[in-house]
């Protein structure tokens, strides 16, 4: 009787104890694998098209280079544009920084890959890119999509007037200025 009590209330409680960090789009990918150990954060954009930052922590020395390259899952590696070099960042010796577009919404594979005295490591750090935020428009551009739509309106009724003129006359006629 005991036992199965027990095992009910930890059957109970442990949703409790459980914890997780739910609703950030944030990827953290970590990697021990010799000859490279690294860790790669990558934060999505939140609008999309949009600038992913990715900073790239080697956790080695040695660095000769370090290039990203988004990988939308339509396009493949042949569809990608070439990668780009990641910079070092000033008074972080082994973290190196670059922004990528994300010009698509969907699944994308971040190829990143290090090259080092010791060798060269490639990882594959899969992301997705959706839009989180919603951008302001400003009240100058509003203002003009008004206007301009307004524009739309007054010819769309000035092309649909002359052709109701020119169905009433008879074959043949000109119609008048």
């Amino acid at each position: 009787m005991r036992p199965t009590l027990f095992a009910t209330l930890l059957l109970l409680f442990l949703p409790l104890a459980v914890r997780a960090h739910v609703g950030s789009l944030n990827v953290v990918y970590e990697t021990q694998v010799p000859p490279v150990p690294m860790r790669v954060i990558i934060r999505p954009p939140g609008v999309v098209p949009g600038l992913a930052d990715i900073d790239v922590r080697v956790l080695t020395n040695g660095v000769k280079r370090v290039t990203v390259l988004p990988v939308h899952w339509r396009a493949g590696v042949a569809g990608s544009p070439p990668p780009d070099v990641a910079m070092p960042v000033e008074g972080e010796p082994s973290l190196y920084h670059a922004e990528l577009w994300l010009m698509a919404r969907g699944a994308y594979s971040v190829h990143v890959e290090v090259e080092t005295t010791d060798g060269t490591a490639k990882v594959i750090v899969p992301v997705n890119s959706l839009a989180t935020t919603r951008l302001p428009m400003t009240s100058g551009l509003g203002g003009i999509l008004v206007a301009l739509g307004g524009l739309l309106f007054v010819l769309a009724v000035s092309i649909v007037g002359a052709a109701v003129r020119e169905s009433v006359l008879t074959p043949g006629l000109e119609p008048s200025s």
